[in-house]
């Protein structure tokens, strides 16, 4: 579908500006507006009501291109815009990302902190420590040869028992 100016249209129909606009009054012939407010009738039109045209357009060729053009143009920055903002939105998107592991990542430690048990510590070296020789870096002090640990020793219930009926027995006879 192509469209010509009113002026144009009336050059390839050999007919006046006044007449095509009488028909399109009429409703003899459509007519529409373009991006511009001005109005634009369909080749086909022209064909329709008048038969065969005198000559092709050529202006319309070369204005038709230019609107395209400016349209697509317009049509592109908005693509642009868009896609600018879908960029910076994901580039959001990231930063929040990150910073979200990072306050995983020190969750985490602050847990493993909460959570550490100190373990008992183990002797620094394997040292054998025998009766006669003290550990290393403690004083030197004497050992006795043997210990008496009959004193030491708990008395059960019956042996107490037994003790005190034994003296009893001694006393009274």
């Amino acid at each position: 579908m192509a469209y010509v100016s009113i002026r144009e249209a009336a050059e390839m129909t050999g007919k006046s500006v006044d007449t095509l606009y009488r028909k399109i009054r009429q409703g003899k012939l459509s007519a529409s507006k373009n991006h511009d407010g001005d109005a634009q009738i369909d080749i086909a039109e022209l064909v329709r009501e008048f038969g065969a045209l005198q000559q092709q357009p050529t202006t319309s060729i070369k204005h038709k291109p230019v609107a395209d053009a400016e349209m697509q143009a317009m049509q592109l920055q908005l693509l642009q815009a868009k896609l600018d903002a879908a960029e910076a939105k994901l580039a959001m998107k990231d930063d929040m990302l990150a910073m979200k592991d990072q306050v995983i990542s020190a969750l985490e430690r602050t847990v493993l902190l909460l959570e550490h048990k100190p373990h008992p510590q183990a002797p620094q070296s394997a040292e054998v420590i025998t009766p006669d020789q003290p550990p290393a870096g403690s004083p030197r002090r004497e050992m006795p040869d043997a210990i008496d640990l009959a004193p030491a020793q708990e008395q059960t219930k019956k042996q107490r028992k037994a003790s005190l009926l034994g003296a009893k027995k001694k006393g009274k006879s």
